[in-house]
Order: C-alpha cells, then structure tokens, then sequence
C-alpha cells in the first residue's frame, strides 16, 4: 500500500530535523575550536580580516562553526536522503549499497572540498587580490570573505559527486556508454558556461579551475559506466557448462528411436478332449 502524501511529509519533516540536530551539536561542538577553524579558513587569503557591524565577528565565527557542523554531519544527511527515496527506486537497495553509497559520496564530498581549498580557492584570491590600483587598496570584510569561501567549497564539492550520481542512475537504468560519449561536447560547453555564470568564478583562472573538474569528473564516468557494461556483456556471454552424459547416453546422438514391441504370442485354439469310456 502506498503511503499517503502527508505521510512523506511526515517523514522528510522527521529525517530533516535529525540531520538539523546533528549540524547543530556539531556546530556547538566546533565553537569551542573556534580559533583553529578560523586560522584554517583565512589561511588562503593570507591577509586580515576585518568586520563592519558591531555583530560581525559574532556572525563569522557562527557562520565558520555551522559551517563544520555541515561537513560532519554529511555522511547523515546522504544517509537520510537516500532512505528517503528509498522506496521511490525501481529496484531495491540493500543495506551494503547503501553503506558503499555513503561512504563514497563523504570521501568524495571531502576530496572535493579540499581540491577547492588547497588548489582553487588559492590561486582564485591570488588573481583577484592582486587587481588593484594606486588609489585601491583591499580591505576584506570577514563575512563576505566567508560567504565567498563557503561557496567555492560546496560546489566543488558538488561537482566531485558526478561520476557517483551518474552511477546511481544506471542502477536504476542502464545508461549506455554511446550516450554519454555523444553529450560530452555539450557538457564541456555547459561546464565552461556554468563556470561563466557562478559568482564564485569571476575571472578566468577560477572559470577554468572550475570547469576541469566537472570535466574530468564526467570522463572518469564514462569509462565507469563503460566498464560496467562489459560486466554486464560479460555476464550475458558466460557459456553453460553441461554435465557429463553416462557413457550409453553420449554413444547416442539424434531423436530417441521408436521402441519396438515384441509381437503378442498366438494361442492355440481349444480343441475339446475326448474322454474313452471302455477304459473304465
């Protein structure tokens, strides 16, 4: 029986506050490293921050800290996504696919997140700090700055899951590798104009460092997929072996012949039997 809407209300309402409350003692949890946190945030700018309201600080430091109640608590929010689609699958999902599927899509949350930070988000302020006159001279407010960096970070993030979610749906339909081979122009095109329009990518170092990745991360599902479909030739070609026929059994070849039957005995007819009366 299919539950009713106001039931998947009910539930995505319920997974939604686990996933709240996690982000939440997390992110209380991370207050008390506030410092560390903050050092590793503005580590990349290399210069100091500075605010321009009386509650800026306060904002920043909460902003950092939820921040790192996100990433810890990422591996429960993909939990709480896919069991909630769950049931909505073709096919069904066991709990191994499930732990494999949470694990790989925090490892490649985390390669994404840190692709951004030591390799992007670097080079990225180098362009723009450096674009400056006489007369202008950069003084960063710390939300901004913050804003800017979380960003940059939760779309790399997002573009590392590609090849995961390109995986997922040929679980669900089998996706052949001719298709993704034929749309990869228009992806290049649509990576490169995403990088365009994002705001996180302003000038054009950050549009290519950028647009690489979603790149890179389709390419790497093709071949993917493409080794995925040999498995499933593969599978579809694996020969039967038949078992050994005795040996009277294998001397004979061609359609079972017809059993002849022995031809039925003929009786005598009965002649009568005379008796001989004078004998007595």
């Amino acid at each position: 029986m299919n539950q009713p809407f106001i039931g998947h209300v009910h539930e995505l309402r319920r997974r939604l506050s686990w996933s709240a409350l996690l982000v939440f003692a997390v992110a209380v949890a991370a207050y008390f490293w506030r410092e560390p946190i903050l050092r590793w945030l503005s580590a990349p700018l290399g210069q100091t921050l500075y605010y321009d309201r009386v509650t800026g600080a306060f904002e920043f430091v909460m902003q950092a800290c939820l921040l790192a109640g996100v990433l810890a608590a990422t591996p429960l929010i993909i939990y709480h996504l896919i069991a909630f689609i769950r049931p909505a699958l073709p096919r069904p999902l066991s709990n191994k696919a499930i732990i494999s599927t949470i694990i790989l899509a925090t490892l490649l949350i985390g390669a994404g997140v840190l692709f951004g930070y030591y390799v992007s988000l670097p080079a990225a302020l180098t362009f723009l700090s450096h674009i400056d006159t006489t007369n202008l001279h950069p003084l960063i407010a710390a939300n901004s700055y913050l804003t800017f960096v979380m960003a940059f970070l939760a779309i790399f993030g997002l573009v590392f899951l590609l090849p995961l979610l390109i995986i997922l749906s040929d679980n669900i339909r089998p996706i052949p590798p001719s298709a993704l081979i034929k749309a990869r122009k228009w992806v290049i095109i649509g990576a490169f104009a995403a990088a365009l329009i994002l705001p996180i990518a302003p000038d054009p170092v950050s549009q290519v460092m950028l647009a690489m990745p979603i790149i890179i991360m389709y390419e790497i599902s093709i071949w993917l997929i493409k080794y995925k479909a040999w498995r499933r030739r593969g599978a579809i070609a694996t020969p039967v072996v038949a078992l050994p026929l005795p040996e009277a059994a294998a001397q004979h070849v061609g359609p079972p012949a017809s059993v002849s039957r022995p031809p039925r005995a003929r009786h005598a007819p009965m002649r009568p039997q005379v008796i001989d009366l004078r004998s007595r």
